[in-house]
């Protein structure tokens, strides 16, 4: 063994660690860091991310939540987000040399969800060849009463995010599930990819549905079904609908 480095942590995960240009970029339920990939000595760390406004209503660090995922880091940029919290969990980038925040991004914009943890992110984002950041985001965490009685789409929970990688300006969006209080999420990693000439998103989540998006016309189609995406009742992935056409019709 080379060295060890201990953070004590309360967390949830996914987590995870990545190395780039002799570093080890990582975070704790605090603060994002990073180390010496041949010391371990600890180079920076960013402990303003998460706002201690948004440390309540159940996205506490103590209970784990706060930053839950694996940095992502291309171009001297280090992609990452906090987990649920309070009002919604929040999209960073920092500078990769010295952990500085160059901009952020709130995944929750809905009145109601203000009042509820929700959004935020836990597993990498994608990054396109022109340098969009592609990124899943959690669901918003209401009970169906809640969902039921104050109806709204709860943006940009449960949905795929393509920001502007210098910026951080939100280029589009596609939300697969409006008003969920199922807890499926649009969790997982998004994945860039190609089909002919046309360059996809895959995007999925705990609701079951894998969704392609196209990267640059912006429509989201149903790659299995071969058709576009019907548009969902609050609560309903968006594509069950045709699914269940297309099963009533057998």
């Amino acid at each position: 063994m080379l060295w060890k480095r201990l953070y004590n942590s309360q967390d949830i995960g996914p987590n995870g660690v990545t190395y780039a240009d002799g570093k080890v970029y990582g975070a704790t339920a605090e603060f994002a860091f990073a180390l010496d990939a041949k010391t371990g000595k600890e180079l920076w760390r960013n402990a303003t991310l998460v706002p201690k406004a948004k440390q309540k209503g159940g996205g506490e660090l103590s209970s784990g939540f706060g930053i839950d995922i694996q940095p992502q880091v291309t171009n001297g940029t280090v992609y990452l987000s906090t987990a649920a919290l309070l009002g919604g969990g929040i999209v960073y980038a920092l500078d990769a040399a010295t952990g500085k925040t160059r901009w952020s991004f709130d995944t929750v914009t809905d009145p109601v969800g203000d009042k509820i943890i929700g959004g935020g992110a836990w597993n990498p984002p994608a990054i396109g060849p022109d340098g969009t950041v592609y990124i899943g985001t959690g669901n918003m965490y209401q009970p169906a009463s809640v969902a039921l009685d104050n109806p709204g789409k709860r943006l940009y929970t449960d949905s795929l995010l393509a920001l502007d990688g210098t910026t951080g300006k939100l280029k589009w969006y596609f939300q697969a599930i409006p008003n969920d209080f199922h807890d499926w999420d649009l969790q997982l990693s998004p994945i860039y990819a190609s089909s002919g000439d046309r360059a996809l998103v895959l995007a999925a989540g705990k609701m079951g549905y894998v969704y392609a998006l196209d990267a640059e016309e912006r429509r989201a189609r149903l790659e299995a079904e071969g058709r576009r995406a019907q548009r969902p009742r609050p609560g309903q992935p968006a594509g069950a609908a045709a699914q269940a056409e297309a099963d009533a019709s057998r």
